[in-house]
């Protein structure tokens, strides 16, 4: 659980940071969360975003990766 700030760095590269909490046998233990990831327009507001992160903890820090799938919504 956290709060994360994205800026769009370069185009479609985003970088992340942002503190959090994860609940590790019944117990909380604070995050920060430092990550990028990129997005692939797919046409129609779809993004396609292979992404990377590092959690410091307060115990194991962690690698996490994964694909995103995202609309962009644009009021208008």
């Amino acid at each position: 659980m956290g709060a994360q700030g994205y800026w769009h760095a370069i185009h479609e590269l985003v970088l992340v940071v942002g503190p959090g909490a994860e609940r590790h046998h019944d117990e909380w233990k604070a995050l920060l969360r430092l990550g990028a990831f990129y997005e692939f327009p797919l046409g129609g507001g779809w993004v396609l975003s292979p992404a990377i992160f590092y959690d410091f903890t307060e115990g194991d820090d962690l690698w996490l990766y994964g694909v995103n799938v995202g609309y962009i919504w644009k009021p208008g």
